[in-house]
């Protein structure tokens, strides 16, 4: 059967390799992140508008769906 092997290894030797797998997501992430601003696939907010965000009945405004809109577009 496959995968019933044991492999032991130090704890630090673990925490090495789970540390090596957590940079190499992170840095997956920025490099979408990086194509994504490349593409234009970014919206930005100015101060006022992310406070307005804070609450609690906050509702998107014409700026986001239209970004919205134009994203689900491109993804079709």
């Amino acid at each position: 059967p496959k995968n019933e092997n044991v492999v032991i290894i130090s704890e630090k030797k673990y925490n090495e390799m789970a540390k090596a797998k957590k940079n190499a997501e992170y840095l997956a992430m920025l490099d979408k992140s990086f194509q994504q601003l490349e593409e234009g696939k970014t919206i930005s907010f100015d101060m006022e508008e992310l406070r307005a965000m804070e609450s609690d009945d906050w509702k998107p405004t014409q700026k986001v769906l239209n970004w919205m809109k134009q994203m689900e577009e491109e993804n079709e």
